[in-house]
Formats: C-alpha cells, sequence, structure tokens
C-alpha cells in the first residue's frame, strides 16, 4: 500500500482513481489512468506490468427455467447430481467462497456467512440479482432439511464474493480482487469456486492474455497457500487451454467439463481436453436454488464444477474415480470425480490391564447418509466374533486375562451409511492379572 501511495503521489493521480488493492495472491493496483498516466507508469521501474482492465460476460450462456415456489416435504429433494457423486455428505462448519455474481444472502436454503461475504463490483452489494452465484452456492451447500433441494456438502457455510455486474459482465480486475481477498481470508480446507470463463484471444483487446495470466498467477499464488479452487472447463465446444481461467494446472486447482444423466460428455456445449480438464461432472438439468427463496434447473459446467467443490469441502480430499464419460471430444476421456468411499478407523486404548475397563471410538468418514454402528470383541483370531448390540459410535469393554504372560484380544466396528459398509479391526492387548499395573509380563 505504502509503495501504490508513492506511486500516486509521484505522479499526482487521484486517490479516488484507485479501484482495488491487491495484497495477498498478488501485488499491485486496479486503477482509472488516462493514456497519458497508463503511459508514464509502463516506464516506472517498480510497475512489472500496465495492462488494460477487460469485461466480459463470463458467467453462464445458457438460460435457466426458474421455479420460485418453496414447497414444504418430508425431506430435501436429493438432485441426479448430487447422487451421482455419491452425495450428499455433511458440510456442517466448513465454508466455501463463491467468486460470482453474489448470493442471495438471506435464501433460506443456504447458510450464507455473511459476515465475510463482500463485493468487488462498484455501487453492488454482496447479494445476487442476477442468480447464478446462488445456484452455483445451492449446488454445492444447499441445506439438508425438510424442503426443496440439498447440495453436495450440505449445511456447509457459503460466502458472496462478488466479481460480477447484475448484468453477467464481470471485471478481470474486479475477478482478482475477489482472489486476493479469499486468498487473504481462507481457512485450511476451505475451498474456492470460480464458474466464470473468459477468452483468452481478443482482437479487439490485444493485451487480454497479459491480464488474464496475471489472474491466473494470483490464482496459483492462492492455492500454493493452500486455497482449494475449483474452476468451470466452460461452455463454447472448445479445448479449455482456450478459457481462462479454467486453464490454470495447479496441484490444488481442478478444472471440470460437463456431463449428463448418462454419463455422457455435453458435446453441445462442454468444453473438452485432459489436461487442463481434471474431471467431468453434472452439468446438466442440474435442480438447485435461485433467487427470490426459490429453485431452478440449470446446465453448464458453471454447475459442474461447484459438485466437486462440494466433495472436496466435505471430505478434505481429492476425489476417486468413479468411471469415465463416453464421447468425449478428445482422445483422453474424462475421468469422472465421485466421493471417496466409507471408511472408518478406531481410536482408544490398545493397552490395558486385566480387568479394566477400555473405552474406543469409531471415526467414519464420507458416508453418504447417517451412520449406524456395530460392534465386537473376541479374544483371539480365532474365535468367533461377539455381537455387543451397540448402535453408538463409541464402545467400552472389559478383558479379563487369567494367564500369566500378555494375551491379545480384538474389538472390530462395522459401520453402514446409505448403501455403503466399511469396517476397522483393533488390537488391545490384555496384561496378565497378577501383573503390577502396565507391567507386560510376571
Amino acid at each position: 500500500m505504502e509503495r501504490t501511495q508513492s506511486i500516486f503521489v509521484d505522479y499526482s493521480i487521484s486517490q479516488d482513481s484507485l479501484i482495488h488493492q491487491y495484497k495477498y495472491a498478488t501485488k499491485g493496483f486496479a486503477v482509472k489512468l488516462n493514456e497519458k498516466q497508463a503511459e508514464i507508469l509502463r516506464k516506472d521501474s517498480r510497475i512489472k506490468y500496465v495492462v488494460n482492465d477487460f469485461s466480459y460476460k463470463a458467467t453462464q450462456e445458457l438460460t435457466p427455467t426458474y421455479t420460485t415456489m418453496t414447497t414444504q416435504k418430508s425431506a430435501s429433494t436429493v438432485p441426479w447430481g448430487v447422487a451421482r457423486v455419491y452425495g450428499p455428505l455433511d458440510g456442517t462448519g466448513k465454508r466455501a467462497w463463491v467468486l460470482d455474481t453474489g448470493i442471495q444472502l438471506d435464501h433460506p436454503e443456504l447458510n450464507v456467512d455473511t459476515g465475510n461475504s463482500a463485493s468487488f463490483v462498484a455501487d453492488e452489494t454482496a447479494t445476487d440479482i442476477r442468480g447464478h452465484g446462488t445456484s452455483v452456492a445451492g449446488v454445492i451447500a444447499a441445506k439438508d432439511n425438510s424442503s426443496d433441494v440439498v447440495g453436495v456438502a450440505a449445511n456447509a457455510f457459503v460466502v458472496a464474493v462478488k466479481v460480477c455486474e447484475q448484468s453477467g459482465r464481470c471485471y478481470v480486475s474486479d475477478l482478482k480482487g475477489g482472489v486476493d481477498y479469499v486468498a487473504g481470508s481462507f481457512s485450511s480446507g476451505d475451498v474456492a469456486n470460480i464458474s466464470l470463463s473468459y477468452p483468452v484471444n481478443d482482437d479487439t483487446n490485444p493485451n487480454i492474455d497479459i491480464s488474464l495470466s496475471i489472474l491466473e498467477d494470483a490464482i496459483i499464488t492462492a492455492a500454493d497457500a493452500g486455497l482449494m479452487f475449483t474452476l468451470a472447463a466452460g461452455n463454447q465446444g472448445i479445448h479449455a487451454e482456450n478459457r481462462s481461467p479454467g486453464r490454470v494446472v495447479n496441484n490444488n486447482v481442478w478444472t471440470i467439463s460437463s456431463m449428463d444423466e448418462n454419463d455422457e460428455f455435453h458435446i453441445h456445449f462442454s468444453n473438452y481436453g485432459n489436461p487442463p480438464i481434471n474431471y467431468a461432472n453434472p452439468g446438466v438439468d442440474i435442480f438447485t436454488t435461485a433467487i427470490d427463496n426459490g429453485t431452478t434447473t440449470v446446465s453448464g459446467t458453471s454447475f459442474a464444477a461447484p459438485h466437486v467443490a462440494g466433495i472436496l469441502l466435505a471430505t478434505g480430499d481429492e476425489p476417486v474415480i468413479g468411471g469415465y464419460v463416453s464421447n468425449d471430444p478428445s482422445d483422453d476421456p474424462d475421468p469422472i470425480a465421485v466421493v471417496p468411499a466409507l471408511k472408518v478407523s478406531i481410536s482408544g486404548q490398545t493397552y490395558i490391564d486385566s480387568g479394566e475397563e477400555g473405552t474406543w471410538t469409531a471415526h467414519p468418514e464420507y458416508g453418504t447418509g447417517s451412520y449406524s454402528y456395530q460392534w465386537a470383541y473376541r479374544s483371539s483370531t480365532s474365535d468367533p466374533w461377539t455381537l455387543a448390540g451397540t448402535d453408538s459410535d463409541t464402545f467400552s469393554w472389559t478383558f479379563h486375562n487369567n494367564s500369566t504372560v500378555i494375551e491379545n484380544n480384538y474389538i472390530k466396528v462395522d459401520v453402514s451409511s446409505g448403501s455403503e459398509n466399511a469396517s476397522s479391526e483393533l488390537t488391545v492387548t490384555v496384561a496378565p492379572s497378577e501383573c503390577e499395573p502396565n507391567e507386560i509380563m510376571c
């Protein structure tokens, strides 16, 4: 900021001309300049680039069908896309940053983090007027309640980072401002979704590729710092390397193409090419939240990307491959991202004294519904398991050892969630009853 102030003073640039100050993912600023001022700044050794800003209707081009009536029912509708990736999962307490047209801040189906929501569009608040960002947010995290629709990481917080005008036009400087803001605000485990797409070549703006490359550098810097990004591949039916920021390649960035309910690549609009595309996900006829407290059905890579955002958010892990799309225009079909399989681990004592009660806890992950538990124990590997008859994530039992040497006993937990099952075993060493506490032999 001090360097910016120094530059402004040196060239008599008004403070009112400053649009954005970039501090975290990149260093620099966006400012309104005349041609003479821009030419002077280009010669300043403190400045690496001076490029024209660029705006584009980067939001979803396809027209959604809106339904604004909320219907009360016994449970939320699970859209086919959420089910295809093996959701919904519990995203409670997790946080996704939606860099888009904003979000309806008081939508009853969304947990919007209004305190962190922000607008980088002049004279507009973070609330969504166009609807695109609200629909993206619903795919990620719509509540699992008794109405409307549920998201992949149900009940997670969503943060509105408005970077696009209500018309759908998005300035590169505003998106870069949003990226910089999230880079300075995110916590470990957060995910940022950008369902926007810019052309990398434009005859009317020969500097657009430089401007977009600087934006992409900011995304990469934030990703290297630990922020996970999901990006829409774009809807032009071309190779994804020709769109930004979807062409970004980084270990913490996932670019997503679109498929339909039959796992068929959506050749009518989805961009292709692996890389930069990492996965395909549902992007056709996606049921999600809409402005005015309603729901909508939408299509596009804009709504494929947030499915993967939900997976990353709820699990903290990269998705696993749940098949491959058919009819991919490229020679390397995109893998389909799904939630990792249900798994469980056990924590608790691995050494106890004879007659001492032990307590153990099951830690399931990646379930597609509520968890149910069945514990069992046995005294040797040749014995059958004895069911303990509990349905809790914790289990207590007292093992006895009447010999003069240590013995191994065993506990097991079987967990089910939705249609999945998983199990885990733990060996528990039991000291002889004649031993002093914690002695191995006596």
